[in-house]
């Protein structure tokens, strides 16, 4: 690994602002010279909380910089079908110039068939194969949304990628592949590290570039062995009284309140019974323990109570 004497932050923010400028003012001249301002078709399936939050963002910046929104928001329970009939009208549109599928689109629906049901000139999101095949050939077309964004931040502070070693953790269609063939296209060695590759902490220390394309951390299923081995716990409401706070069972998302505490006999919150070794109380003329006053004769016990000075023992018995 190429060792350096010192680290630059890349602000990615300050970027961001400069490349809304810089389309708000391409946008512009479009309206101008075709009379007709770029249609955004933003398509979402189901209510998740996120996917709402990511599409009004989307849609904010597009009316921002002067790109007309147009939402189409469809039931949880659309078919793939429907989808697909969806996305294939809004590409056979004139009036739309890109269609953003917003994903996950849930475990029923054939996300790939979603996808290819986008015309290669609208898939601004780059995720047909026909844009994974042009971006991996050199050919025009459009890029993978965030790939795209990790090259043009690294162009931006001019890092040179000629001939270093670029590791990739993660081999989805939209992410991890991508980035390593846009990488690759750079003149990069690039490795592709996934869930199943061995000695991956080593990998990635040898790495001059690294990215991390996966969303779940641990990725591999031995660290989240030892994750767990560690102490590792769910985080409890802050509301839960320390003392009845839930215990997770291992491997169990259900959690269980644990069992109240045995009462032990010599346990100094409770005196313990003269009887107490016996789980049924004697019975028959044999066993004096039983009358009255019959316990006078017993050793007395001393008991330590809270304190621990000599003055703080007291005695139990008879």
């Amino acid at each position: 690994m190429t060792s350096t004497h010192s680290a630059r932050l890349m602000d990615g923010t300050r970027l961001a602002a400069r490349i809304v400028e810089e389309c708000a003012a391409r946008v512009a001249a479009i309206t101008e010279q075709t009379g007709q301002a770029p249609c955004l078709a933003t398509v979402l399936v189901g209510d998740d909380p996120a996917s709402v939050t990511y599409i009004r963002m989307k849609r904010s910046r597009s009316e921002k910089i002067g790109i007309t929104s147009r939402h189409i928001a469809l039931p949880a329970t659309t078919t793939t079908q429907e989808l697909v009939d969806t996305l294939t009208a809004l590409s056979a549109d004139p009036g739309v110039h890109g269609i953003l599928l917003q994903h996950p689109v849930g475990k029923h629906i054939d996300e790939r068939a979603a996808f290819e049901a986008i015309a290669p000139e609208k898939d601004i999101d780059g995720v047909t194969t026909h844009s994974f095949a042009a971006m991996s050939f050199g050919l025009p077309g459009f890029h993978s949304c965030t790939p795209a964004g990790i090259l043009r931040l690294l162009d931006e502070y001019q890092v040179d990628l000629t001939g270093k070693h670029a590791v990739v953790v993660g081999r989805s269609a939209i992410l991890g592949k991508p980035a390593g063939m846009l990488l690759l296209s750079r003149d990069a060695t690039v490795t592709y590290c996934h869930s199943r590759t061995a000695n991956l902490t080593a990998i990635t220390r040898e790495a001059d570039i690294l990215v991390a394309a996966v969303g779940t951390p641990p990725i591999h299923p031995r660290h989240r062995h030892q994750t767990r081995r560690r102490g590792h716990r769910r985080r409890l409401q802050p509301r839960q009284h320390r003392r009845h706070r839930l215990r997770v069972r291992k491997n169990s998302r259900k959690p269980h309140h644990p069992r109240p505490r045995r009462r032990r006999p010599h346990d100094h919150r409770h005196p313990p019974h003269p009887n107490h070794r016996r789980r049924h109380p004697p019975t028959g003329p044999d066993h004096a323990l039983t009358t009255p006053g019959a316990t006078a004769g017993l050793r007395p016990r001393p008991i330590r109570v809270k304190g621990g000075s000599a003055a703080s023992h007291r005695q139990c018995g008879g």
